[in-house]
């Protein structure tokens, strides 16, 4: 057990959720772009990159749903958020990180604890680093993406 209370779990993600932000490019506004990078920026298909992530993300969570031993980190993802991953919390994260990584799919751990948070002063950020995993949201994993990367998950999952 990651956590010994549900409270406690519940707090932990409470403060990750507060933690993370999703991506806001209506914020971005160019202003010393010039040549090929204010080009790049004038075209990138802002609609299409949101519409691509949320796909993505919302298909992990359908697909993922139910797998013992695996959690995500959100039960939701509201309206306007346009996530950067989809991250999710198991006690086997190292070895499907490994075995996704063999079938060519690059995962991601956001949460490495410095030195000086100390296991003792900070059990909670511990636990949660040893056990949590960002799997890929971007333009080009989309739907069909996600959903070979989660197939692949519960497959990899139902051997550990």
């Amino acid at each position: 057990m990651l956590f010994r209370s549900k409270a406690r779990w519940s707090r932990a993600l409470s403060k990750l959720a507060d933690d993370e932000t999703g991506m806001d490019v209506d914020r971005i506004r160019p202003t010393a772009l010039e040549g090929d990078s204010l080009t790049r920026l004038q075209t990138f298909d802002v609609a299409g990159m949101r519409a691509s992530r949320r796909e993505a993300y919302l298909v992990y969570q359908r697909l993922l749903a139910g797998i013992p031993g695996l959690r995500p980190i959100h039960d939701t993802l509201p309206m306007g958020v346009i996530p950067y991953g989809f991250p999710v919390v198991l006690d086997a994260r190292d070895r499907l990180k490994q075995a996704l990584f063999a079938e060519g799919i690059q995962t991601v751990v956001h949460w490495d604890v410095p030195e000086e948070v100390t296991p003792s002063s900070f059990p909670e950020s511990h636990a949660l680093a040893r056990c949590i995993l960002t799997l890929p949201v971007d333009e080009q994993t989309g739907a069909d993406g996600a959903t070979r990367i989660a197939e692949a998950v519960r497959r990899i999952l139902s051997r550990l």
